[in-house]
């Protein structure tokens, strides 16, 4: 006989367990598809959502059928239409219904996978259960598997990516006045590769007696770099130029500008 389900235990398991809540009215197949989706974020919401108010349908349709079963003896066939209790074939499809218990010699409903009269299981149905249930379950751990794979390299490429990057990364191509008729001047520069998405911790400085430079005066567009210094005075400006990773010096020069 077909179990009653519960619509508040189906909402629970919908929320804590996303496409596995559909094992709780057994629907095999739309676990399994919409199991991939759950690994792309954007959707995870809509598929939550989705899946909330599914599960609450399903199960309310799994006791419909459940109720007509126990109460009207109606038998279900494989292809979704459902026959009078003793039918030997399906209305629709016209495929078997009824199978003789190998113990007992009873007609049962071909799809049980137990007796009703004497309770031996039948085997074959047993076993295809099973590999099912093996398949599912395999087929879930392969997914996740295979995206903890993509998002483990993912992460060791970029990682790589940024490791390179700071280990060859220069100040490169600068455009430096040698002589300023004004105590402000602009000089320009860039890194000699243009710097990876997302890294952060990398900062250029200017640093020099009688010349202010403030990093709001500094534009940056991942690899060229643009500096408008105000000097305090005339004469020789002597300053350096340095690049930093967080704490860690990667390149300095220095330069001389003569403000008249």
């Amino acid at each position: 006989m077909a179990a009653y389900k519960s619509a508040f235990a189906g909402a629970l398991l919908a929320i804590f367990l996303g496409p596995l809540s559909y094992l709780y009215v057994g629907k095999w197949k739309k676990t399994l598809l919409l199991i991939p989706l759950m690994f792309i974020p954007i959707f995870n919401i809509l598929v939550y959502l989705y899946i909330f108010a599914s599960m609450i349908l399903e199960v309310r349709r799994y006791n419909q059928k459940a109720f007509r079963r126990i109460n009207y003896g109606v038998i279900p066939c494989t292809c979704g239409s459902e026959s009078k209790a003793g039918s030997k074939y399906c209305r629709d499809c016209g495929k078997l219904m009824l199978k003789d218990c190998p113990s007992c010699k009873a007609s049962v409903p071909a799809n049980d996978y137990y007796c009703t009269i004497c309770g031996k299981p039948f085997k074959d149905k047993v076993q295809r259960k099973k590999i099912i249930q093996k398949i599912a379950i395999g087929s879930v751990i392969v997914v996740i598997s295979i995206f903890a794979a993509f998002l483990s390299l993912s992460l060791a490429q970029e990682q790589q990516t940024r490791e390179a990057f700071i280990n060859n990364v220069k100040l490169a191509n600068f455009t430096i006045p040698e002589h300023s008729n004004s105590k402000s001047f602009t000089v320009r520069y860039e890194l000699s590769q243009q710097k990876p998405a997302g890294l952060k911790g990398l900062h250029s400085h200017i640093n020099g007696t009688g010349i202010v430079a403030p990093d709001y005066a500094a534009s940056f567009d991942g690899k060229k770099i643009n500096w408008k210094i105000k000097s305090l005075d005339s004469g020789n400006k002597t300053y350096n130029i340095t690049l930093y990773y967080n704490d860690m010096l990667l390149d300095s020069r220095q330069f001389t500008t003569i403000i008249d």
